[in-house]
């Protein structure tokens, strides 16, 4: 019989498919068929929709293997756990990877915004591929902490472990609880400082009647906190707040509600670009205005 967290597993995997396939068109549009011109200001967001299709695809991959495998094939299942590991691994990695990458662009673009001349005239002495790169050494040193600090073995899995926090052990899910908690965070007063920037913009527009320059890069990074937020944090906290929560099967409940937040953003980034029809470098490109002085990217 089929049950309703086996309907949530189907959905989920249907909105991981699909959340894949918006990103991989938009990347597709981009890098292959040049349908919008990329912007070199814009490499750290192109870079999180990278990461995104690799999320969709992990999950696509691990929520079938570790809800209907282990149901309709549990000896294999248990038998075989370095097989959900390696299933299930990809999906975290790239998740807490994700909110990294999530928190850096809007520590970049809360930076933009508040100090503007100061950012217009020093940025590019950070270029963003060293960005990358401390987002993909954040990635590997994962494999570190797990393999080398919490010394994690296959031999050390429990007989009865069906999910990935029995799994890897207690050391690796207090270090990755308590990132959660510092990562959620830093993308939080990152939203309110970007939320409080924008308002006062709208206003000052509103009383001078002037035109007010605020980048859809700055919108869309306050758009990826909010959906990390409302979307991974939240629903997170409430199931670590409520114990009968922890002790039921929330995994593929907060995979559905996460997918559905990216796939809710993917949708709106399409949108913007298709907006745009063939993206001018101008909306990515400094823009310096005199007396009202704001300098965006």
């Amino acid at each position: 019989m089929v049950s309703a967290i086996d309907i949530i597993a189907i959905v989920t995997l249907l909105l991981s498919f699909i959340n894949a396939s918006i990103y991989s068109y938009l990347l597709l549009s981009i890098f292959v068929r040049k349908t919008y011109k990329k912007s070199s200001d814009w490499t750290l967001f192109y870079a999180r929709y990278v990461i995104d299709v690799v999320f969709a695809i992990s999950m696509a991959v691990s929520l079938p293997y570790m809800q209907f495998v282990q149901e309709i094939f549990p000896e294999f299942f248990y038998e075989y756990k370095s097989i959900w590991f390696y299933v299930s691994w990809p999906l975290y990695n790239s998740g807490s990877t994700r909110e990294l990458l999530v928190f850096l662009i809007g520590f970049d673009r809360t930076c933009a915004s508040y100090f503007p001349i100061y950012y217009h005239n020093h940025r590019k002495a950070l270029p963003n591929m060293w960005i990358l790169s401390v987002v993909f050494a954040f990635s590997l040193a994962q494999f570190y902490v797990l393999f080398g600090y919490c010394g994690f073995t296959f031999d050390s899995f429990p007989e009865d472990c069906g999910h990935f926090g029995c799994g890897v052990g207690v050391c690796f899910v207090l270090i990755w609880m308590n990132y959660g908690q510092v990562i959620f965070t830093l993308i939080i007063l990152c939203s309110l400082f970007l939320a409080l920037r924008l308002y006062l913009w709208n206003n000052r527009c509103r009383k001078s009647k002037k035109p007010e320059v605020v980048t859809r890069a700055t919108r869309l990074a306050l758009l990826d906190s909010c959906i990390v937020i409302v979307f991974g944090m939240i629903p997170s906290v409430i199931v670590t707040k409520v114990p009968s929560l922890i002790m039921g099967n929330m995994g593929p409940v907060l995979g559905f509600i996460k997918t559905l937040g990216f796939l809710i953003e993917a949708t709106i980034v399409l949108n913007v670009f298709r907006s745009r029809n063939k993206m001018s470098p101008a909306s990515g490109s400094t823009v310096i205005a005199r007396k009202s002085t704001i300098i965006t990217k």
